[in-house]
């Protein structure tokens, strides 16, 4: 949806201002703003959140032209960081990226990230 802009006008949705991350700098531009407005948004579940509340966030697979990105992985990593616990990782179904409706990129999956969260 997003492959032929131009990187110049690609920019964080919830953000003010796109700035560099060096977590996600091998990433696309465009994968770049996309967690760094799922951080924000994972932050914000976490702010909100009361000891003991589980989190459930359902997730697709990222698929490139060239690539595809473990999304899941990806967040829980990030939910981890923020403060949560993560409770696993429920796949529901896997599916091929394809290019072109021909061409197999690799395989992506939709799933389920499952995170509670513990602190006072």
């Amino acid at each position: 949806m997003f492959f032929d802009l131009p990187e110049t006008i690609l920019k964080s949705y919830i953000g003010e201002k796109e700035e560099g991350d060096v977590e996600w700098e091998e990433l696309p531009p465009i994968a770049q703003s996309y967690f760094r407005d799922m951080k924000k948004v994972i932050e914000e579940m976490h702010r909100v959140c009361k000891k003991g509340a589980k989190v459930g966030i359902v997730i697709g697979g990222g698929c490139f032209p060239d690539m595809t990105l473990d999304v899941d992985n990806l967040l829980a990593e990030i939910a981890m960081n923020i403060g949560f616990r993560l409770e696993g990782i429920y796949v529901a179904r896997n599916m091929w990226c394809t290019k072109h409706m021909t061409v197999k990129v690799g395989q992506v999956r939709e799933s389920v990230i499952a995170v509670s969260y513990t602190h006072l």
